[in-house]
């Protein structure tokens, strides 16, 4: 079965940054498994100390961040990204819904 490594940023760089080997996002036999995601700060790309209930928004926030790239990477959406707080903005489906 083949498998498909994809890159999300910018949380991909915030684990090379690390040396941290972990894929966030990987396509395979139909499927997109998400996983392996710390809570890095939006801010800072840093790994802080902090309540688990803000480190599960974190993680969740940047599941549905890996979603939406995935989305976009298949052809299904497009998007206008912001790079510098790490959102994604203007979400527009090929059908103009």
């Amino acid at each position: 079965m083949q498998r498909e490594v994809i890159r999300v940023e910018p949380l991909s760089t915030y684990a090379e940054a690390r040396k941290v080997p972990i894929s966030m996002a990987v396509r395979s036999g139909g499927f997109v498994f998400v996983s392996n995601i710390p809570p890095y700060d939006p801010e800072t790309g840093e790994i802080r100390r902090m309540p688990v209930e803000r480190q599960t928004e974190i993680v969740l926030d940047q599941m549905k961040l890996c979603t939406r790239w995935l989305l976009c990477s298949a052809g299904t959406m497009t998007a206008s990204w912001n790079p510098n707080a790490s959102a994604v903005t203007d979400w527009v489906t090929k059908s103009g819904v």
